[in-house]
């Protein structure tokens, strides 16, 4: 779990690259604001949201769950794969 304060793109990177693991992408189904384009949803920061991953099962129930509580909204936007060849390429903030 990481907060993406510097951008989608580049800190699900760092997930994909810890976990030496690939991400396919539901573009339709990442969250922006009104009138913001893909491109500023995966690489502009200061959202402060968190960015995790779970199993398929825990999913879910944590959808599940949220279903019922409507206090708390998560956002699937994808899924984890085996294919490390699927490379993302972050215009995020980088702080190296």
């Amino acid at each position: 779990m990481m907060d993406i304060s510097d951008g989608l793109s580049g800190d699900l990177g760092h997930i994909l690259k810890a976990g030496k693991v690939g991400a396919r992408l539901d573009h339709a189904s990442i969250p922006r604001h009104q009138g913001a384009s893909l491109s500023q949803a995966l690489n502009d920061g200061e959202d402060f949201e968190l960015l995790f991953t779970l199993s398929p099962a825990r999913a879910r129930s944590l959808m599940d769950w949220q279903a019922r509580q409507r206090s708390f909204y998560f956002y699937p936007i994808g899924t984890i794969t085996a294919d490390v060849k699927e490379k993302t390429d972050p215009k995020s903030f980088s702080h190296f």
